[in-house]
């Protein structure tokens, strides 16, 4: 079942669908200096949904 925008925007915990500046900032972080320690871990970027 598909689902529409509105029923998707519901589904966040920020109350809003993500934006391509949203999934962007994750990469740049995880390519910066201060993700150095960072291995192995998955993040997930999706403002909240199934939480």
């Amino acid at each position: 079942m598909r689902m529409g925008s509105g029923e998707s925007i519901g589904l966040t915990a920020l109350g809003r669908i993500g934006q391509v500046p949203d999934i962007a900032d994750a990469v740049a972080f995880l390519a910066s200096e201060d993700a150095r320690w960072i291995t192995g871990a998955t993040i997930d970027v999706t403002g909240g949904a199934g939480l």
